[in-house]
């Protein structure tokens, strides 16, 4: 019987055979979805690859929070800090969900 850690269907099965030529049942855990998703909107995001053995500036586009936000959700950071620096709106204001963004913007 097998152990009931590996009795999941996120381990999967392998049979291996051993240099004495028994075959055995080793168990690999399953690798997770490697897709990248927006922080805020949890968006699938676009233009960012998932493989490795590709640069990392073909991997990730070049701009602020590629990788993090979708461009639609960077706009409004931006609008929202350069609204905050300018004085018409105060952080508090801002909608929670963009706010530790547009702390982070305001300290550059």
């Amino acid at each position: 019987m097998t152990k009931p850690m590996n009795r999941s269907k996120s381990k999967r099965k392998l049979f291996v055979r051993t240099p004495g030529g028994n075959t055995v049942t080793r168990y690999k855990r399953r690798k997770k979805n490697r897709l990248h998703y927006s922080s805020i909107s949890h968006k699938l995001l676009r233009g960012v690859s998932n493989k490795p053995n590709i640069p990392k500036s073909h991997r990730v586009p070049s701009r602020k929070y590629a990788g993090h936000l979708s461009p639609d959700e960077l706009k409004l950071v931006l609008k929202y800090a350069n609204r905050v620096e300018q004085g018409m709106m105060k952080l508090e204001d801002v909608a929670i969900k963009y706010r530790k963004y547009v702390k982070v913007e305001l300290k550059e």
